[in-house]
């Protein structure tokens, strides 16, 4: 699945939200540093959002009378779909500096790549996170008749046992 091929291509959307985290935000001016994730509704699929919080999104809309968003979109036969807002009119300050996907379930190594590569952000050699179960909570722990237990992790599918 590693090889599989990840389209890209620059689309306008109308910006309806299909869904967003529900984490209560204190804040007293736009933009806020921290929100909560979300994704669009377009052509009856979900875009998840890597690089804005609902929050941002929702002030420059109004603010700005915005009808449609620039949008870079990424998809796979594989994955679900991922975007970067990229209109000009949005101000960078409402834009994250690192790439969200909390919240959007696995993905991926080539898709993480490549989302990582358009935003010309560093990966490590593992890019999921699994190796730190305390911060990834999509391990699938099994346990087999020697008592012997084992991990796979659902994003980058690594897999290995308990020490």
């Amino acid at each position: 699945m590693d090889n599989q091929l990840i389209k890209s291509e620059l689309i306008y959307i109308e910006p309806k939200i299909a869904g967003c985290s529900c984490v209560a935000i204190y804040f007293k001016c736009l933009p806020t540093g921290f929100g909560n994730y979300f994704s669009f509704s377009y052509m009856g699929n979900y875009i998840y959002c890597v690089n804005m919080w609902y929050e941002n999104l929702k002030g420059i809309i109004q603010q700005k009378k915005l009808i449609n968003l620039q949008i870079q979109l990424f998809t796979s036969d594989f994955d679900r779909a991922f975007c970067f807002v990229i209109d000009s009119r949005i101000p960078k300050e409402y834009l994250n500096n690192e790439i969200c996907t909390t919240g959007c379930g696995g993905k991926s190594r080539a898709m993480t790549e490549a989302l990582y590569n358009f935003a010309s952000l560093q990966i490590s050699n593992h890019i999921c996170g699994c190796e730190m179960p305390e911060q990834h909570v999509e391990l699938i722990e099994s346990q087999d008749i020697k008592n012997s237990i084992s991990y796979r992790c659902c994003r980058c599918h690594r897999e290995w046992n308990k020490t």
